[in-house]
Formats: structure tokens, sequence, C-alpha cells
């Protein structure tokens, strides 16, 4: 056994036995050693043992370092304790003597040489104990721990390496059975390690696989009687029946009847030497008795085992048959632990349930649920410091586990017939923690309380943490399998070739546009165009580049769908929503889907008239439902298609509420009680769980007594130690809640750190609210996107902030009635505090999701109008909201469209402010930001230019002060110089600011506003025009009307000419003008559109007060109309005579009204003749393309000479006497109808008023006659020619009338003889010679054309019964008043007579142009009237009686 390389080191110990045993008696011993010497090696071990029976110190040390280094160098080979085994007998021997060779009286050089040879035969691998022998070896070194106040700590790290060698054997021996037989999972049955599908019943529900929520680590099938009566009691107190049940359980273990554990056949020997041990120990650990030897071996047995357990490996711990066997000693060792009132043995036996916790939990999930209530809630629940102290010590540890957490929650609070473990610790941990629990008050103290509250939310906060540490390493592992799985589906290559269509280079940008010039989009539905369009190329992943295609894409669409949409920026935020649509509807992972509400929502804009329609919305809705928008090279990876999602989400952000987060994760745990019910005889298994769903109600579970415990401890008097976990645990609540969607939680969280920070009251601030203030900052670092509601607190406590370290009031009243040197040191954190942790929450604020940078910039607004309430106001919000905009102008469009929007209704709050240095700020800031944001290049039909100027509008049209105004004006006038190119769409808004500084008061504003614009119009036309051409018009009119200066008015005039020529010559392209609705039904020519309101502007500008002014519109007006009017469409002829120049003379019309009469008699007297002479040769000019427009026009004419103004008349019917003469010869048969007719309604209009206005109004017409008949005579036909007639002689006839002989005789006995009496004799000649002329002329004509002899024919005979008629008449009338006159000598007749002779002499004087043949032939009719006036006293009638008789009488005569 012993071969000769030993020989050497035995020799030698034999030789030194040999002269210890010199002069004394043990002849066998040096026999033996003899014997050994002269032979072979193999009688080495009988020399020993016989050394070891003579009790010799010395030899017993010299045998036993022999006997140390023949094992330790593998010379003595063998298996001692084992049944048949080489050398088991001697071996055995050898090794009892060694164990007897250290009793209480032994040296401690013996124990230590004993320990030295127990040590090396456990550890070597050729000498193997097992059985009694190992127990003998392992209960002498118990022993000596015991009993050896010396060598008690080398023989405790002698038993605890032996235990580890042994232990480790086993393992050893179990992992290399396993891989020569594998078996399937860890169930003895064969079922497999996943959860049956759940029941029918189950599945009416949410649609969770089980595979997906619930797995089983192990399944447990035993037949201990222990498992029912354990989770009998897990739920009660009972550990006396606990205790009785544990034992009954020992027993059966000791019997080797335990039906699922290890037998004494059919195992292996290190298993069997291991069980042997571990229940050895356990049983050491329940030994009864209350002696100090008994607890000490209580406590040495369970110092071993919490070792022993710590230091096993994974296939222990995994040995799940082994443990079985064991599960009874050790539980019951524990039970009697926990009950012991020996400290350490309490801390022991919760050291080991840690354990158990941490690494056997999946073993002994009945035990566990039966000890946690008597270690944690019976020892917590005590007055026991103690026990406390160590519990909670344990609980910190334990806590620190994630996953043992949740295999908690899952295996307890889950299953509704397990104690809900979970749950029990957080509450007692808080009760704890807030000082509500059991307390022995004399035997604690202030120093003992603390510790426990300390250490109890340390526990909490180590909860919270694990969450979410397991909550983060199952998402990433999740985002890490996709991400393998991605990488094994598509081949890298393929990946990377996939194109973009655009990068940021301007090449790349350029080509982008040409690629979408290329594309012709007319026609074509908007779902259709954007299909056709995301074919051609692969979406890319950045927002930027998303946002320069779409922009590019609603611009080209616009362009080539006019009218469609009001501006690009209603088809950039519908294509924006559909790519989310499409990605929200055709993603399996998007739950809630989007709704088509929802939808419709997105493309709501502030103003109705800018939104799509809602019908189009709809069935684009239903179409990208039905079919997705297939792109090139379209990502299929789950994983892609969130990150688009995403990029998406910027523009249009939509989360779900945290109503429908809770419900599913409602659903998930009732799903999971519902498996863990359902498995009938394998409720004793161990489940576990990677649904990060699960975190959501523990969560819920420790965040709420979390709060409370913060409430109390920030209550309390400053604590670092406590307050450091508080704002830890704040951290970690904030953190966890936003990931998990539990929104109200983290509100309160938020909140409730909030309310710590006492900015509200400063003179209670302490140095806790300092460090709760310094955590939200530093949550607005690293949590920012957790933030999202709370903002308008966070905000406030930053302004309050700054109020308290910047404000010296303020400053003086922290922490008031305190130490100078707190005071000091509060005030310089708070000072540090406002410095670069408040900076660097605004400058975060770039990393914030659309939705939240939106939240933000309104709280930060709201914050800052509150400021601006104070007195003083304070701006600081106000300079962090310019800051954060700076920081924030790289969005995309749609995002800072969204910003811009809260952000100009504050400025326009803030510019209107009371104090002139909060308004001038507000305007700079809005220049400074516009001036940045002008450098982005801006595509046609977008508006957003507009926009960002549109604070400026609002403040100058609201604005009372000059120099707010004045600013405003400076400030555009320098956007405008130094951006001229890019504003665009914003010179709507620059030309609304100068039209509003047109209507201003002070001449400076309105003469620099004015230089501005015409220089703009006259050096940047072509940037200028664009779409804002018309309001470029508008600003133009508003100077031309301004009151300050007529000389800006006259220049504004000249600059209207200059755009209606650069219109008309096609210097304003069409593609940049959009037809303006000016008049429902009509339809005109874009250059026409454009021209009326210009043509509109003059038109007003005619009735101006200041002659230069109205006379200078007039002449451009009728210029603009006489040059541009060769071009102009019929309808649009007729809407300028309707529009533009009828309404010219709407004061003529009212003329005579007492408003009218001052303020339109310098207009009626300087510019009404030229304009209606104007109006008129316009018509003239214009007359082929104008001609049905007579008939308004003479209706405008005829309409104010019935007016009673005689001025007005006069104007009126000199006009159309002037239209007659200029343009009669282009007047058609039709036309001539229409005056003549107009012309006679007029004569026998009774709407006249008096005498005198008829009278005067008739004279004009009986002009306007004459003027026919002497020019266009020939132009007329016959019908024309009777009216004529007609018209004259009810001229006539009325003057006639009224001058009769018989009315003016009664007139004349009313006034006095001096007096002439009221007559229209003048009218009443005028019309006598006017119808004699007409008559005669007609009478006197000669048929030239043979057709008409018929008609003419007529004529002349007509006009001969007139002639003659009117000729009797009037000679009848006189003859008869002269017979009177003979009767009679009253003067009144001769004076009477005298008035009338004129009309007389006309008659006859007229007479003696007649038709001598019609004299001939009526000469029978008119002799008795002509006889009777020879002795008329009135020389002029004899005298034209006279030339009658002498011209027409002496031709008759023979």
């Amino acid at each position: 056994m012993v071969g000769g390389a030993a020989g050497g080191f035995v020799v030698r110990a034999f030789e030194s036995m040999l002269k210890e045993c010199g002069n004394r008696k043990y002849s066998a011993l040096q026999s033996a050693i003899q014997t050994y010497l002269g032979a072979e090696g193999e009688l080495v071990l009988n020399p020993l043992r016989l050394a070891f029976e003579t009790k010799n110190i010395k030899v017993v040390e010299l045998a036993l370092d022999c006997l140390h280094k023949l094992i330790e160098y593998n010379h003595l080979e063998g298996d001692p304790g084992l049944e048949g085994g080489k050398n088991s007998k001697l071996l055995t021997d050898i090794l009892n003597m060694v164990c007897s060779c250290v009793d209480n009286s032994s040296p401690d050089s013996t124990t230590l040489q004993v320990l030295k040879v127990l040590l090396t035969s456990i550890a070597s691998t050729k000498l193997r104990v097992h059985g009694e022998p190992l127990l003998g070896v392992i209960r002498v070194c118990c022993n000596i721990s015991l009993n050896s106040p010396i060598s008690q700590a080398t023989s405790k790290a002698m038993l605890t390496q032996m235990l580890s060698i042994i232990f480790r054997q086993m393992e050893t021996d179990v992992v290399s059975s396993n891989s020569v037989e594998p078996k399937e999972a860890h169930s003895e049955d064969g079922s497999n390690s996943m959860i049956e599908e759940a029941s029918s019943s189950d599945r009416n529900g949410p649609r969770i696989t089980s595979e997906d929520v619930l797995y089983v680590k192990q399944i447990h099938n035993t037949s201990l009687v222990s498992l029912q009566g354990i989770q009998n009691l897990v739920v009660g107190s009972d550990i006396k029946g606990l205790e009785a049940v544990l034992q009954k359980a020992v027993d059966l273990e000791d019997s080797g009847k335990v039906g699922s554990g290890i037998g004494s056949e059919g195992i292996s020997v290190e298993q069997r030497d291991a069980l042997l041990l571990f229940h050895t120990l356990c049983k050491m650990g329940v030994k009864d008795g209350k002696d100090e030897l008994t607890n000490k071996t209580r406590i040495l047995s369970l110092e071993l085992l919490h070792g022993l357990l710590e230091d096993v490996g994974d296939s222990f711990t995994k040995n799940f048959q082994f443990i079985d066997s064991i599960r009874a000693h050790l539980s019951y060792a524990l039970l009697r632990g926990s009950v012991s009132q020996s400290h350490i043995l309490f801390q022991y036996a919760t050291g080991i349930f840690s354990v158990l916790l941490l690494r056997f939990r999946e073993s002994l999930k009945a035990e566990i649920g039966a000890l946690f209530p008597v270690f944690v809630q019976r020892s917590l629940d005590g007055t026991d410091l103690n026990q406390k102290l160590s519990v909670l010590r344990m609980l910190e540890k334990v806590s620190k586990d994630p996953q043992m957490l949740v295999d908690l929650y899952v295996n307890y609070d889950c299953d509704l017939d397990a104690p809900n473990l979970f749950e029990r610790m957080v509450s007692t941990l808080s009760k704890v923690a807030q000082g509500t629990e059991n307390m022995d008050t004399k035997s604690s103290n202030v120093s003992q309380t603390g510790s426990l509250k300390t250490s109890s939310l340390q526990g909490l906060v180590n909860v919270l943490k694990s969450l979410v540490t397991w909550e983060k390493s199952h998402r990433e592992s999740e985002k890490q399998n996709k991400e393998n799985v991605s990488s094994e589906e598509v081949p890298p290559r393929e990946l990377d070739e996939s194109k973009n269509v655009e990068e940021d280079s301007p090449s790349n940008l350029a080509v982008m546009h040409a690629y979408v010039e290329s594309m012709n989009f007319c026609g074509m539905k908007f779902d259709i165009a954007i299909r056709g369009f995301l074919k051609g190329f692969r979406l890319p992943r950045e927002a930027q580049k998303i946002d320069r295609i779409m922009e590019k894409f609603a611009e080209r669409y616009c362009t080539d769908n006019p009218g469609l949409f009001k501006n690009a920026d209603t088809a950039y935020v519908l294509a924006y929503a559909i790519l989310m649509l499409n990605y929200d509807a055709h993603n399996p992972k998007v739950s809630p889907k989007l709704s088509k509400s929802e939808f419709i929502n997105m493309n709501v804009r502030n103003n109705a008239e800018e939104s799509a329609p809602q019908e189009l919305l709809e069935e684009i809705y239903d179409s990208v439902v039905k079919e997705e928008i297939k792109m090139k090279n379209d990502p299929t990876e789950v994983e892609e298609r969130d990150d688009i999602i995403n990029v998406l989400n910027l523009g249009l952000p939509r989360r779900s509420s945290s109503t429908d987060s809770n419900s599913e994760d409602k659903a998930i745990i009732k799903h999971i009680q519902s498996l863990i019910n359902s498995q009938g005889e394998k409720k004793g298994s161990f489940y576990t769980s990677d649904r990060i769903e699960l975190v959501c109600p523990m969560v819920e579970a420790v965040g709420w007594p979390l709060l409370a415990i913060f409430a109390v401890t920030m209550g309390d008097v400053d604590n670092q130690a406590r307050i450091s976990l508080c704002m830890e645990g704040f951290k970690d609540g904030i953190h966890i809640t936003h990931v998990l969607g539990l929104d109200t939680i983290r509100y309160a969280f938020l909140t409730s750190l909030v309310r710590y920070n006492y900015l509200h009251a400063p003179k209670d601030m302490r140095g806790k609210n300092v460090e709760a203030l310094r955590t939200l900052l530093d949550l607005c670092d690293t949590e920012i996107y957790a933030l999202r509601d709370s903002w308008v607190a966070i905000l406030e406590c930053i302004s309050r902030l700054e109020y308290t370290v910047s404000w010296p009031a303020m400053t003086a009243t922290v922490m008031q009635g305190s130490n100078q040197i707190s005071r000091d040191a509060i005030l310089q954190s708070l000072r540090e505090l406002s410095g670069k942790p408040t900076e660097q929450v605004f400058v975060n604020s770039v990393k914030l999701p659309s939705e939240s940078v939106l939240e933000f910039f309104t709280a930060l607004c709201n914050v800052s109008a509150e400021e601006l309430k104070q007195t003083p106001p304070r701006t600081f919000s106000l300079q962090k909201v310019v800051e954060i905009s700076y920081y924030n102008m790289a969005r995309i469009h749609l995002v800072w469209a969204r910003i811009w929007s809260v952000l100009a209704n504050h400025f326009i709050v803030a510019g209107s402010h009371a104090d002139e240095k909060v308004a001038m700020y507000a305007i700079d800031s809005v220049r400074q930001l516009g001036m940045k944001y002008l450098e982005h290049a801006e595509l046609t039909n977008f508006t957003f230019q507009n926009d960002i100027l549109r604070p400026f509008v609002i403040l100058m049209q609201s604005s009372t002060s000059e120099s707010i105004r004045r600013r405003i004006l400076d400030s555009t006038v320098q956007m405008i110089k130094s951006k001229v190119g890019n504003i665009k769409s914003g010179w709507r808004s620059v030309f609304m600011i100068f039209s509003m500084a047109a209507d201003d008061d002070l001449e400076r504003i309105v003469e620099s506003a004015f230089e501005n614009v015409e220089q703009a119009i006259l050096e940047h036309f072509n940037q200028v025009v664009g779409d804002c051409f018309m309001d470029c018009v508008n600003c133009l009119i508003g100077f031309a009307n301004n009151k300050s200066s007529h000389s800006i008015s006259l220049k504004a005039i000249v600059l209207i000419r200059i755009c209606a020529d650069r219109l008309a010559e096609g210097l304003v392209p069409d593609g940049s003008l959009k037809p303006l609705d000016i008049k429902a039904g009509e339809t005109f020519h874009l250059t026409e559109q454009y021209l009326f309101p210009m043509l509109a502007g003059l038109s007003d500008l005619t009735s101006d007060q200041r002659s230069e002014v109205r006379n200078c519109a007039l002449e451009v007006l009728f210029d603009l109309l006489n040059e541009r009017g060769g071009k102009f469409s019929s309808s649009f002829w007729e809407y300028i005579f309707q529009r533009i120049l009828f309404p010219i003379f709407d004061q003529v019309r009212h003329a005579g009204k007492d408003s009218f009469i001052s303020s339109g008699d310098e207009w009626l007297r300087e510019s009404s003749v030229h304009a209606l002479q104007l109006l008129c040769n316009l018509f003239n000019t214009f007359y082929k393309d104008v001609c049905f427009m007579l008939s308004p026009l003479l209706s405008l004419l005829l309409d104010c000479a019935k007016k009673t103004d005689q001025s007005v008349v006069s104007i009126s019917l000199g006009a159309l006497v002037h239209l007659i003469e200029v343009g009669g010869h282009q007047f058609s048969d039709h036309d001539w109808d229409t005056l003549l007719k107009s012309i006679r309604d007029e004569v026998d209009s009774p709407a006249l008023g008096s005498i005198r206005s008829k009278c005067i109004t008739q004279l004009l017409l009986i002009g306007a006659i004459d003027g026919i008949q002497k020019k266009y005579w020939d132009k007329l036909n016959t019908q024309q020619k009777i009216t004529m007639m007609e018209i004259s002689f009810s001229v006539l006839e009325f003057a006639s009338s009224y001058n009769s002989y018989t009315n003016l005789r009664l007139r004349m006995h009313q006034i006095p003889a001096e007096r002439l009496p009221l007559n229209l004799l003048r009218q009443e000649l005028s019309g006598t010679c006017v119808y004699l002329d007409i008559l005669q002329k007609t009478t006197a004509e000669v048929n030239i054309h043979k057709e008409e002899a018929v008609k003419e024919d007529k004529l002349e005979r007509v006009a001969e019964e007139k002639l003659v008629s009117f000729c009797e008449r009037v000679l009848r009338e006189a003859s008869e008043f002269q017979s009177n006159m003979e009767e009679t000598t009253s003067m009144d007749i001769h004076r009477v007579l005298e008035l009338r002779s004129p009309i007389i002499v006309k008659v006859l004087r007229g007479m003696c142009k007649m038709n001598s043949q019609i004299f001939k032939n009526r000469l029978r009719d008119l002799y008795p009237s002509i006889t009777k006036l020879v002795c008329c006293d009135q020389i002029e009638v004899r005298g034209a009686l006279a030339d009658l008789l002498t011209m027409q009488l002496s031709a008759l005569l023979p």
C-alpha cells in the first residue's frame, strides 16, 4: 500500500518514535517499527496504530505527522466507511484512532495535528472517507470547535472546508451522471416545462398565450404529508402546529420513506455522504437543551449550514431530488432557530433563510411560504429589537435580487391559495419605516429606532431598485433577441445596401428636390399620390430627412392640384398623418389602433378653412387601413418599423392612455392567477415569468407605501441617511412608473417631490428640502421623459429658486430664526443649484419628444405669464423661453409649428405688457427668433414664415404706445434688410404691419414704413410678390389713404400703377398667383382677379378729400383701364362698371342729402364732371366690349339727373350729352332705342320733384335731343325719329302748359307789377326750336332709298300732322288772346302777350321755312289765325308775320 517513495519520511518518523520509546514499555510499538524497518513498506499502518494507542503526546504527534504526509502525498488509498471498499476496515480503524487522539485535555499542538490529518483525509482523491468515519471526522471537528477556544477558529474553517469538499464532490457526481443520462426538463412525469394552455373559460378574456406569460421552473409531485400541512399553516401563526408537521416530515426523511427524495438505494456514495452530513447538521441545529454547550452546538450547526448553502454551486441548487430529501430537516432547523431566544442563533437562521430565498426558492416553495411569515412578519411585529434588525438586514439583502422579488410575487401573491408574501413584506417594512410597529419602549432608544426605520426604508428602496433593474434587463434582453432574429433573417449586406433618397449634403438635397419635381400628381387623389411617391424609395429612419421629403411632396402636390388645399401646410400634415396611420394600422405590436376620429383630429388646424375636408380624411383612412402603403425595401422587421413609428411620433404623437395600460396589466395578472390555480395536483410547482407587465402591480404595491414613508421622513428632523434613501426612492419610483406607464403614481411621486422642496415657504426650508430640490433637478437631467404633465410645477420651482437667490428681499426670508451658519449653507446650496443644474433643465429640452416638448413650452409660458403679473414683473422665464426656442429650432417643421403656436400667443401677451421694458424685450425676442428661423428656406405654398411674424401683426394692431409700434416697425425693417430672400410667405405679415403703420397718427411711423415698402417693391419685387402680391397692393392702398402725408399718398398711387404694370407685363409668374374669391359664380383670368383690387383701391381714392390725391387716383384708374381694357373679358368689364366705376359716383347720387352737402360739394365742383367725362370716354373707347353696359350707364346718368341739386343734374346730363356727342356714331339701333327710352322715361318721370328741378332737367334733355337730331339724325330709324318727336313735344307740352296765357295772367295778379311772373318761357322756346327743327327736317327730306319709301312717307305724314297741328295751335292761342286784348284794356294782358311773343315769333319764322307744298295744302287751316295776328301790338310778331307772308304767300300769288 505504501511504496518506496514514502520510505524516507516514514523511516525518519519511526526512528524518532524509537527514540521516544527507548526507556519505556512500548515493546509492541518498537517491535512493529523494527519489523517495518527490515521489511517492505506494506506494514506502515500497524506501527502508526500502535503509536496512537500509546497516548504519548510526542509519539502521537509524530504518528499524526507521518499519517498526514502519507495521505497528502497519496500514499494511502482506500474507501474507509464503504462496505467492501479497499482497505476499508484498516483505514477506518486508523481514522477512528486519529479521532480518539483528541479530548478536552489534549494540547493544542495535538489538536492541530489531528485537524490537519482529518482535513487532508477528506480532501484526498485516493483516500475517500464515507459513512460513519466521515461522520466521525465531522463530529470530532465540531467538538474541537465547541471545546477548544484556541483552536475554535481553525476548526470552524476546516469544518467549512470539509463540508465544501464533500458537497462539491456530490455536485461533480450529479453533473457527470446527468451528462451520461440526460433527463428531459425537471419533471418526473415527462410533462413539458411550459404551462398548458389556459382552460376554455380563460380563453374568453384577453388573448394571452401561457407560453408568453408563465414558465414552470420545478414541478413538485411529492407525496410528503408535510406539503398539505404546510400549505394549511402558511397563512396562520400556529408555530406549534407547523413544528409538529415538520417534525413528522423529518421522521419520514430519516426512515427513508420519502417518495420523491433520495432513498438508500439507487444513489451514489457521494450523495449519501452529503445527505448524511446535512441531516446531522440539521439535527445539531434542533438539539434540545438550554445549556451553553447545546446552544453553541446549535449555533455552530446553523453557521455551518449557512456557509454550506451559500458556497454550493448551481448544480446543487438545481438538484431537486436531493433537496427534496433534506427539505424537512432544513425547514425544521430553521423553524426552531426562528423561535429561539438566542440572538446569534436567530441571526444565523435568518441568514440561512435569506440563502433559501435567493438560491433555493424553486425547490422549497411551500417551506418558504410557511417560514416567511414566521421570520419576517412575526419578528417585525414583535418587540425584540435585535431580531428586527436581523430580519431587516436580511430583507435588505434579498430585496437586491430582482428575479427573487418577481418569483416571490408570481408564486405567492398571484396564487390565490398562497400567502401574499410580497405584499406582506412591503406592508411590514412600511410599518417599521413609519414607526407604527410594536416597540418595547423600555428597551428601545432613539438610535435603535432610527436604525430600524433606516433599515426598513433601505429595504423598500432596494425593492424598487430591483424592479427597475429587472425591467431594464428584460427589456434589453427582448431587444437583443429581436436584433439577433433580425440579423439572422436579413443579411447585413441587404440592410447596408438599402438606399435612402436624401442625405444631409446640399447636393443630395437638390437631388431629392429634382426627384420629387420629376413626378406628376395632377388630378390624383392624395392617398394614391403618396402611394406612388413612396414606392420609389425607402423611407429613412431620421426625422429631419422624413420632414424634408414630406415637405417637398406637399409642395409638389399642391402645385399640381391648386385649390385642393388652402396651403401646402395642410398637405404636409396630412402626409405625416398618413405615414403614421400606415405603420400604426399594419404593425401587430401597436395596440390600440388609431381610430378614425383620432386620425381626423390629427389633421385639424387652428383655422378651420385650412383643415382638410372631413370626407377626404375618412376616405383616406379607410383606404390606408384596408391596403397598406408599401415602400421600396419596406422594413419587415418589427423593431425597424417601431423605429419609424417613433420617428413619426415626433410630428404626430399619440400615447395610449394609462387606463388602457392598467387594464392590460390587470388582465395579465388575472391570467397568471387562473393558470396557477388550474394546475390541480401540480399546485406545488414553482413558476417564473418574464412579462414586464408583472412589475406594474409590484411597483404599485411598493410605491404607495413609499410615498407615505417619504411624507413621514420628510416631516421629521433632518436625518441624512434616510433623506438620501428617500431621494433614491423618488428617482427610481419616477423612472419605473414612467417606463411602465403608471401615470397616477408617477404624478404622485413628482408632486410629492416638488412639494418637499419648500421653495413656496422659504422660511421653513431646511437641508432636506434642498436635497429634494437637488433630486428634482437631477431628474430633469436623467429622467426628462418622465416629467410630462409636471412641467408646470417643476418650472414654478425653478422660477421660485431664481427669485429666492436673486432678490434680496426673498433671500432674507430663507430659514428665518435659524443660526447664520445654517442659513449661509442653505443659501450657498441654493445658489449652486440655480446655476448649472437649473440651466441644464432648459438645455435638455432638446431631448424631449414632440408631445413632451410642447408640454414643456406650454408650462414655461404659463410660468412666465405668472411672473409677468408680479409687481415688479419678472422676466426670468421669458428669457428661458427665448433660450429654449433657440435650442429647439432645429426640430422638424411640424413640431416647431406647434411650439410656435404656443410661443406666439405668449409673446403677444408679453408684448402687450404695461411695462414697456417687458414689451420691448418680447418684441426683440420675436425679432431674434424670427431672424434665426428665417435662415430656413421655405418651399412654395407653405405659410410658416408668415406665422413667425404674426405676433408683430397683432401687437402692431393692439398697441397704443408709440415706442412699441416704432420698435415693431424697426424690427420688421431689420428682418427685411437681413433676410429679404427668405421671408416668402412672411411678406403677408410684413405688409399687414406696414398697412397698420399707414393708418398711424404719427407721420414719422408712416414715413418710415412707406420708405421700406417702396424700397421692397422697387428693389425686391420678384421676392416680394409670390403669394403676397395682393397683400402688397392692399398695403399700398392703405398708404394711399393715409391722412398724414399727401405726398406719400401720391407715391403710393404711383406704386400701385407700377404693380399693375408689372402684373400686366407678366412679371408676376402665374404659378405664384392663386385664384381670388372676388365674386361667387364669376370666373376671371388670374391677371384680372389681381388687377381688380388695385382698381377698387383707386376707385375708393377718388372720393378722397384731398383734391390732388383724388385727381391722381382718377387719372391712374382710367389710364389703367384704357391701357389694359383691351384684354378684359365681358364679364370682367361688367364687374368693373358695377364694382369699380359706378361706385365712384355714389356721392353724386347721394348729393342733396344733408350728410353729403358739405363733404361732397368740393368733389362735385372739381372732380365729378371730369370723372363722368372719363367714364363716357372709356365707354366710347371700348364700346364694342362694353356696349351691353349702356343701359346701366344711362341709368346712372339719368338717376343723377333726378336729384334736386341743380349742379348734380347739370353734371349728369352734361355727361349724357358728352356721351352722345363722342360715342353716338357707334350706337346700334338697340343702343338708340335704349337711350331714347331712358330719356323718355326721365321726361315722363313723376319723381323729378319741384317745377324748377323738372325744368332744369328737361332743359338739359332738350339739349341732348337737339344734339342727337343735329348730329345723328340720319342714323335713326323711323320709329326712333317719331320717338324723338314725342320726347320733344312732351318737354314742350309741359313748358307750354305752364306758360299758358291763363296761367301767366293768373300769376301776374299774385305779384307786384314791376316783377315778372314765374314762367318756363326759356324752356318752351328751346323746346319749340328743337321741335320745329325736327319736324321741318322730317318734312323737308326727300326719299332716297326706294325700300324705305313707305316708311319715309309715313314719317312725313306724321311730321306734317304734328307740324301743322303745333303751328295752328300756337297761332290760334295767340290770335284768341289778341282778340281778348282788343276787348279789354288790362295791362296784364299786354304783359302776357309780351312774354309769349318770342314763342309766336319762333313759330312764324319756322313756318317761313315750312315746306311750301305743306303750307299751300294747309293754308285754309292756318289762314284765320294768321290774319288775326296782323293787328298784334308786338312789333316782333308783326315783323315775323310779314316775313311769313312774304316768303310763303308771295309764292302762291299768280
